[in-house]
């Protein structure tokens, strides 16, 4: 409606085998968001929510959800709420402030984990009862004001932000909280060229094995290039979070067919928290692709490459995608990779041989990983789609304790498909998946050799309404 605009996307699957029906299971897929103006030009509410499935060690090393099994897997449910005032004092510029309440639940699938989650229903009575939180179930409530300033300064852009930050959950979450404010200047040396500076501060705390406290002055200072509307590249330095690193953000059309996005970040971070700002930066298009809300470039669940962590880390991503369309083709590439450092220890939860918890990666242990695919499309008839692409992946954990100083796993899949548009609104799929996976991986669920080939044929429909 005029005051209500809706995004969502929701995909349950149905895994049922013939042969091992204790593994026949439905996996909840959901991506959405809601927001309603309270009153126009002023008060504005925000929801939002996600469901999806992740494996708890990351022995996959972010092959197919598909191939996890249900020992190894965990569902995670996100939720916010944040309800905001907006206000534009002509060109001066526009204030926000806003409060954001997050929820994250993670539930183990297996029966020889369910004891994890006795907390998990009892989490949902009270802020300082979150269940154990092996599986890293979080509240946070967030506090924010922002303001922005307008075109009557001319060449200067000012932002002012002030932000309070509190957790409530066990581990490393126990006790812990993020206060900010910093002011950043922008100028504007030409129409396409602005120098920004920023100064902070920051206060931040956490909990766990050991725990960890900042509080210390911030700072950055960069260039932000924009060429032409669809190319925007910004490129700096800057200190936060205890550690000074670049950062890039980029997008970018070299051409009219081409398109182009690379982001570099670093920063501390726990895979909870890290899912709750993935929800809060995001959108679902009418495909169901999740997308950054600022950039529009697609965007990939956190969490695939390391499984479910619940510690503390130093995280250090870099993201590359492009894409060339043609006149009856596509062709898409990507790469992430990902490396962690931890600043606490981290456990993966119990094994399944009776022998207690599976080993804790300790403060000071590294994991590395990454994952690319390159995959292309061809119209083969106006009705008649194929698809072929090929992904690998591999990860690995350094310093891990108990005498063993490096594991790893690697997997390659490839994928060929076609899609048939019976009419505009439904669309017939049939695929054909390969994966191929090695491991030395000490911390899998199913020992300390986790190979395997799957061959996987699927058929589908896709109904739009």
């Amino acid at each position: 409606t005029s005051r209500v605009r809706v995004n969502l996307s929701y995909s349950p699957r149905l895994f049922a085998y013939a042969s091992s029906s204790s593994q026949t299971r439905i996996d909840q897929y959901f991506n959405g968001g809601v927001t309603t103006v309270i009153v126009p030009e002023l008060l504005f509410l925000d929801l939002r929510g996600a469901i999806t499935q992740q494996s708890r060690t990351g022995a996959l090393g972010g092959t197919s959800v598909n191939t996890y099994n249900p020992r190894d897997q965990v569902q995670t449910i996100t939720v916010s709420a944040t309800p905001y005032a907006e206000h534009r004092f002509d060109g001066w510029g526009t204030g926000r402030v806003g409060y954001s309440i997050l929820r994250s639940l993670q539930d183990a699938r297996s029966s020889t984990t369910n004891f994890l989650n006795t907390g998990f229903n009892a989490g949902l009575q009270g802020l300082n009862n979150n269940g154990p939180g092996i599986t890293g179930n979080l509240t946070t409530q967030r506090e924010r004001g922002t303001f922005i300033t307008g075109e009557n300064l001319g060449r200067f852009n000012l932002i002012t932000t002030a932000e309070a930050v509190q957790y409530y959950g066990a581990g490393a979450y126990h006790g812990a909280y993020r206060n900010l404010v910093s002011q950043d200047v922008g100028y504007a040396v030409t129409r396409t060229v602005t120098v920004v500076v920023g100064a902070g501060y920051q206060d931040l705390a956490f909990s766990g094995t050991p725990g960890f406290r900042l509080s210390e002055p911030i700072w950055n200072f960069g260039v932000k290039w924009t060429p032409q509307a669809d190319t925007s590249i910004s490129v700096g330095y800057a200190r936060r979070d205890g550690a000074s690193g670049l950062y890039l953000d980029a997008t970018a059309s070299p051409t009219a067919r081409t398109r182009v996005f690379a982001r570099y970040s670093e920063g501390l971070s726990t895979d909870a928290e890290d899912q709750q700002n993935l929800l809060q930066s995001t959108t679902v298009g009418s495909t169901g692709l999740i997308t950054d809300s600022v950039t529009g470039a697609p965007v990939a669940s956190t969490s695939s490459l390391f499984g479910t962590q619940n510690g503390l880390f130093r995280l250090r991503r870099f993201s590359v995608s492009g894409s060339l369309l043609l006149n009856r083709d596509a062709i898409n590439v990507s790469v992430v990779n990902e490396d962690r450092s931890n600043i606490s220890a981290t456990s993966f939860g119990p094994s399944t041989n009776g022998s207690g918890f599976l080993p804790i990666l300790p403060a000071g242990s590294s994991s590395n990983g990454i994952f690319g695919t390159v995959s292309w499309s061809h119209e083969l008839t106006p009705v008649l789609t194929s698809t072929a692409s090929v992904s690998y992946g591999t990860t690995s954990y350094s310093n891990i304790g108990n005498g063993r100083n490096r594991t790893s796993d690697t997997s390659i899949t490839g994928l060929a498909a076609l899609s048939y548009i019976f009419t505009p609104t439904l669309t017939g799929n049939l695929r054909y998946s390969y994966t191929e996976r090695t491991s030395n991986q000490a911390l899998s669920l199913f020992g300390t050799q986790g190979n395997y080939t799957e061959n996987q044929i699927t058929a589908g429909l896709r109904k739009s309404f």
